[in-house]
């Protein structure tokens, strides 16, 4: 089973519906829309080419501009193309109003988990990150995550020490907004649990297109995107 079969399925099941998931780790989202490819050989290319973009963001002149604010966060140019590359693995003609709306969901759960008391502590991440990195290297395509990095020009011990710590704490942040969320939103199982998983999964789906409908967003140089 590939590793993304084994990180997304669970964890992240309330933020696939969500269709959030670009915005959570860059890694894991771009393998859950091909995680049972035929081809590894062709994804580990794909997996080396998006390290490459990601590397050459680094350089742009314009990485540090702001490109769009979301509610209260101005989001720079490197951050929207980081998004807009993750999503071109599976959909590579992505509109821009997908990545938006991505980035919009990502600004209602981070709120979320600082409103709630949720937001993790650099010992959570640190923990969530060992766990995550374990889970890689013992699954049965390592090599797909080593050829990432690889175009990232990092070794795997700076990438999990220091580049991916972001992401992760970002990705964190949203898994315990998403449970604390269904926990208010939705009571124990009186159905089947197929019922169940359903039934929350639509009340979160109906949270969060309602919260996102209710922030603004403003096009700050939208000739740079």
């Amino acid at each position: 089973m590939s590793v993304i079969k084994k990180t997304v399925t669970g964890i992240l099941s309330l933020f696939l519906l969500a269709g959030i998931v670009a915005g959570v780790l860059q890694y894991k989202a771009n393998k859950s829309a091909i995680a049972e490819s035929s081809d590894p050989a062709r994804f580990k290319k794909q997996m080396k080419e998006l390290g490459l973009k990601r590397k050459a963001i680094s350089n742009n002149p314009n990485k540090d501009v702001p490109v769009l604010k979301i509610g209260d966060t101005e989001y720079t140019l490197e951050q929207f193309l980081d998004r807009k590359y993750g999503y071109q693995v599976s959909d590579p003609k992505v509109s821009l109003d997908k990545i938006t709306d991505s980035l919009k969901r990502q600004e209602v759960l981070m709120n979320e988990a600082k409103k709630r008391n949720v937001y993790p502590s650099k010992q959570d991440v640190k923990n969530y990150m060992i766990q995550q990195r374990k889970m890689i290297e013992e699954s049965n395509n390592p090599e797909e995550m080593e050829a990432y990095v690889e175009g990232l020009g990092i070794t795997l011990d700076e990438y999990w020490n220091e580049w991916a710590v972001p992401q992760y704490e970002r990705e964190l942040a949203m898994i315990n907004a998403g449970k604390s969320i269904t926990e208010d939103i939705i009571q124990g199982p009186t159905e089947t649990p197929k019922e169940f998983i359903q039934r929350k999964d639509k009340a979160f789906k109906d949270f969060m297109d309602s919260k996102t409908s209710e922030i603004e967003m403003e096009m700050l140089r939208q000739d740079l995107i």
